[in-house]
């Protein structure tokens, strides 16, 4: 989701991904009350600078690029999106 909202990752792309991921790793479920525990450890990521969170995202399938600084209302958004998609 970050990798296409913040960096560029095509849309169809992304829907690969996540169709190939569902494919060989099983959903993950967890509710919004650990957003803010889950947001603590990434603050503690070697990738960070100073109080921004740090990723590498994909700009498309093979490639990525790193010291992308997401918001924690992005990163919010991100596991919301996640948690609609294994939502049946």
């Amino acid at each position: 989701f970050l990798t296409h909202k913040l960096n560029g990752l095509p849309l169809d792309e992304l829907n690969d991904l996540i169709q190939t991921f569902r494919k060989y790793f099983k959903d993950y479920t967890f509710d919004s009350s650990i957003d803010t525990a889950l947001l603590d450890l990434m603050r503690n990521d070697k990738k960070n600078l100073s109080n921004q969170i740090g990723f590498a995202l994909l700009d498309q399938i093979g490639s990525c690029q790193y010291d992308i600084y997401v918001s924690e209302e992005d990163i919010i958004e991100s596991l919301d999106f996640y948690r609609e998609l294994i939502t049946p």
